[in-house]
């Protein structure tokens, strides 16, 4: 993602993580594909999703990294 995405993704996000909706510390986050490059992915907004570190490590187990739905307190998804 360049730069501006990512600066458009933290401030609608408001600096929330995706996945848990509890703020993320400046410079720790994560910036995720929700599509990867390698699947046809883009490095629009849409496609990106801002994370903890630990959330975007976390098994997938109880969600799906590349399902939108799995990431309730994303805002710049849809």
């Amino acid at each position: 993602f360049t730069r501006a995405t990512k600066n458009a993704v933290w401030f609608i996000n408001g600096g929330i993580c995706a996945r848990c909706g509890k703020p993320i510390i400046a410079g720790t986050e994560h910036y995720h594909h929700l599509l990867p490059l390698s699947m046809g992915g883009s490095g629009n907004m849409e496609n990106c999703v801002l994370l903890h570190d630990t959330c975007h490590n976390h098994a997938t187990g109880d969600y799906d990294l590349f399902n939108k739905n799995s990431f309730p307190y994303a805002k710049n998804l849809d």
